[in-house]
Order: structure tokens, then C-alpha cells, then sequence
């Protein structure tokens, strides 16, 4: 135990005389802990934490990957592929197909670049989850051909109507594809 504490008043009085060689010392240990601190936030949030689903544990992810076809580098899955699934697979209770992507909207009369999701209305049942206001999809309106209709996320609904707290059932996207939308 002594010894650590020499060595320790010895590394103290070997920094306060040399403070450049102090300060880049400080400077690399604290940058050294932020990349540590924000490596482990990440992991700890992606990997880690469960999803806030419940029975998140028994959702498995399934995507085609073509990396020859020049297809990208992403996780997705084709609408024909999903359906060769949900006709052969007996495996899953339930199955779901989705995909984020940009889109534009106009949002009083001014156009604006959105996050959204195009998804089977079996995604709410495959999560076990209903959205806060309003209903989920119909089987009905995920059959091809089917006019497409909108589920607004609390933000965008509160950006667009100002009705934070009931059933929507307005129109919202563009002049050229107007979409009914609910919750």
C-alpha cells in the first residue's frame, strides 16, 4: 500500500512540472471516458434494452439481403417475398411488413420532408400494440389496391390539427394524393 502511494505522489509531482504534458494527459482521459460513455449509452439502448413492446423477445426481424444485385446495403423485405412468407411459413403466430421512408406533406398549405412507415395493418397486432388515439388499420385497407389511409404519430398530429387528445379523422399529404387519417 505504500508503494502505490509513492508512486502516486510521484506521478503528481511529475505532472505539476510539466504543464503541457498535464494538460494532454487530462484531454486524452476525458475524451477516452466520453467515447466510452457514449459507446455504452448506444449499446446500452440498441442492444440491450428490450423493446417497449410486450413479449418484445419472441419479434424476430426478416429481410432479404442481395449484396451482388446492387440492392443496398439495408434490411429490407419485397411485398412478394412477405406473402410467399405468410402463405409457406407456419412458424410465426403473426406476420408483419414494413418500411420508413421520406415523403413529402403539406402542412398548411407549405410543403415539408417527413419521416414515415408503410406498413401491413398486421404490424399493430405482430407488436400487440394499438395506437394512443383513433383505431389501426383494417385488413381491409391493406389489400393492393386499397386507398391508402395515414396514422399520425403524437407530434405530427399535434403539428398538424392541434388535437393532442381525440380521434382524428381528417385528410392530410398532398393535393395530388390526399390521405384519410386517423388517430
Amino acid at each position: 500500500m505504500g508503494s502505490l502511494f509513492r508512486n502516486l505522489r510521484y506521478a503528481v509531482r511529475s505532472l505539476s512540472a510539466d504543464k503541457g504534458f498535464t494538460l494532454v494527459v487530462i484531454l486524452t482521459i476525458a475524451i477516452c471516458i466520453a467515447a466510452n460513455t457514449a459507446t455504452f449509452a448506444l449499446v446500452n439502448s440498441v442492444l440491450l434494452r428490450p423493446l417497449p413492446v410486450p413479449d418484445a423477445r419472441s419479434i424476430l426481424l426478416m429481410a432479404n439481403r442481395y449484396p451482388k444485385a446492387g440492392a443496398g446495403v439495408g434490411y429490407n423485405s419485397a411485398s412478394g417475398d412477405y406473402y410467399d412468407r405468410l402463405r409457406d411459413v407456419s412458424a410465426f403466430s403473426d406476420q408483419a411488413l414494413f418500411r420508413t421512408s421520406g415523403r413529402n406533406i403539406e402542412i398548411q398549405g407549405t410543403p415539408q420532408r417527413v419521416t414515415s412507415m408503410i406498413a401491413t395493418p398486421s404490424l399493430f397486432r405482430l407488436l400487440r400494440v394499438s395506437p394512443a388515439y383513433g383505431r389501426a388499420f383494417s385488413d381491409a385497407e391493406g389489400e393492393p389496391g386499397a386507398a391508402q389511409v395515414v396514422i399520425l404519430g403524437d407530434g405530427m398530429s399535434r403539428q398538424l390539427f392541434a388535437l393532442p387528445r381525440q380521434p382524428l379523422d381528417a385528410t392530410c399529404g398532398s393535393a395530388a394524393n390526399p390521405m384519410p387519417s386517423w388517430g
